[in-house]
């Protein structure tokens, strides 16, 4: 692509400069620079790449800068580099979600689990999908980008090279996990989102955001930035709503158990086989049944109902891809061994650790035994409360390693039990944490493996070794 037609719009320049100059890919990566790319400098957390751009010039065909360089090749001055990174990156490939129904979820917790709804409902109803998040990058449940490294919400250049790869698949929708720290870098900027949706807002991330006002501000800036004819899907049972619903510029559209939500759940049935529950939408009313367990899962279910019907199926359509919905690797995931339920789940924050030990309570016959942790080099103000809420609920608990990176796995651990009050087990090596839990059960107790889910590696210092808590578990039965 020529520079003055990737930059059109970007930055004032004459129909005739920098006609002759050649735009063969973009670059934010100094380890990355290529032949012939436009590279963007920025100054980073831990490395300002103005400092080496003496040392690109002769590759690159020019420069966007955040300030003045002295340089004779052509480079164009804006003030923060995220906010014209994924704009520019979308031109140059061609805008390619302009051509998908782009949908956003964020939320502390259950932006997996509504994403993977909406996947199988669009999927279901014979469209192409693309969903990033969490898991992987997939289009139709094919993984077709793999590189763990890359965050929930990929960095906006990468991303946009993401949704060319969907675009080449053919999908109609792109199905994103939005992350605080997405929004934070401007990492979607250049994607216009139909839909936008807020699940929850719960303590995590602080180490990162350092308040939970500044936590909430990110968050808010998906539903600041929308179109008028944008929905904005919001949880009107969070505590965020009000003031959410202020803020938000598109057209508001409220989920929840209050009757005043747009969708709203009533006649709710819990058990450990299944979630029945009505979806009332204006005078429509349908009565669903999901093998998902727990009251958090009527949540992720409406929100996902909501997007499905403003897009235009049927409450009969829907009801029949929501009942077929079996579930997700590593959320509420049930092994029975030897008559003894073992369940893994994400739960990773406090919010999300009492969601799923609420629920096991409700169901359990017998003893209701805790394995969990706390990730290291991560907000440590949850780890008390977690323990506190592994207290309240659980009949006996382990407290064990998460990923502890860098951090001494007993000092995460002392974090913890200080919001304990009870004596507890502290086994800080997880995989017998995870097998003295599983040999000192009864039958009919109910173990669950909290904090990593679908995770197939633990993080101890800066390497990661294989780890899968299904797995582990299942290696021990008897």
């Amino acid at each position: 692509m020529k520079l003055n037609q990737l930059l059109k719009g970007f930055f004032d320049m004459d129909k005739e400069a920098y006609q002759d100059i050649d735009v063969l890919g973009i670059c934010t990566d100094t380890r990355e620079v290529n032949e012939g790319d436009l590279f963007i400098l920025q100054k980073g957390e831990h490395f300002d790449s103005h400092d080496v751009y003496k040392e690109l010039e002769n590759k690159v065909s020019a420069f966007i800068s955040e300030k003045k360089i002295d340089t004779n090749i052509p480079y164009f001055v804006v003030a923060d580099a995220n906010d014209i990174i994924g704009p520019v990156a979308s031109t140059f490939y061609g805008n390619p979600t302009n051509d998908m129904t782009n949908i956003a979820v964020t939320g502390t917790n259950g932006k997996t689990s509504v994403t993977s709804i909406l996947s199988h409902i669009f999927q279901s109803h014979h469209k192409n999908v693309g969903l990033i998040g969490t898991n992987g990058i997939f289009v139709n449940n094919e993984l077709i980008i793999d590189n763990p490294k890359t965050p929930t919400t990929p960095p906006p250049l990468e991303l946009q090279k993401i949704a060319h790869e969907m675009q080449k698949h053919e999908a109609d929708y792109n199905i994103m996990e939005v992350t605080s720290h997405g929004l934070h870098f401007n990492r979607t900027k250049g994607i216009d989102y139909k839909y936008r949706l807020f699940t929850n807002l719960t303590v995590d991330h602080l180490d990162f955001h350092g308040t939970m006002d500044e936590y909430f501000h990110a968050k808010s800036t998906l539903f600041m930035d929308a179109n008028q004819d944008d929905y904005c899907i919001l949880n009107k049972d969070s505590s965020y709503f009000n003031e959410l619903s202020k803020l938000s510029r598109g057209k508001t559209v409220s989920y929840g158990e209050s009757r005043a939500a747009d969708f709203h759940a009533s006649n709710i049935e819990l058990n450990e086989q299944y979630t029945r529950f009505d979806v009332t939408h204006h005078h429509e009313t349908v009565r669903i049944t999901s093998p998902l367990i727990g009251e958090f899962n009527i949540s992720n279910l409406l929100a996902a109902v909501a997007v499905a019907r403003l897009e235009g199926l049927s409450f009969n359509e829907i009801k029949s891809y929501v009942e077929s919905f079996t579930g997700i690797d590593g959320r509420m995931e049930r092994i029975v061994i030897d008559n003894k339920v073992i369940v893994v789940d994400f739960a990773h924050t406090p919010d999300a650790l009492e969601n799923a030990l609420k629920t096991l309570v409700y169901i359990k016959n017998n003893q209701l035994i805790t394995v969990f942790g706390c990730g290291g080099d991560r907000d440590t103000s949850k780890r008390p409360v977690m323990g506190k809420i592994a207290e309240k609920y659980s009949d006996k608990m382990i407290v064990t390693s998460d990923n502890p990176r860098t951090e001494d796995p007993q000092a995460i651990i002392k974090d913890i039990t200080e919001g304990m009050t009870k004596e507890v087990d502290c086994i800080p090596d997880r995989r017998e944490a995870i097998k003295t839990a599983i040999s000192n059960a009864e039958a009919g107790d109910i173990i669950l493996i909290a904090g990593k889910g679908h995770e197939k590696t633990q993080i101890i210092g800066t390497t990661e070794y294989a780890f899968d808590d299904v797995e582990v578990a299942k290696s021990f039965k008897e």
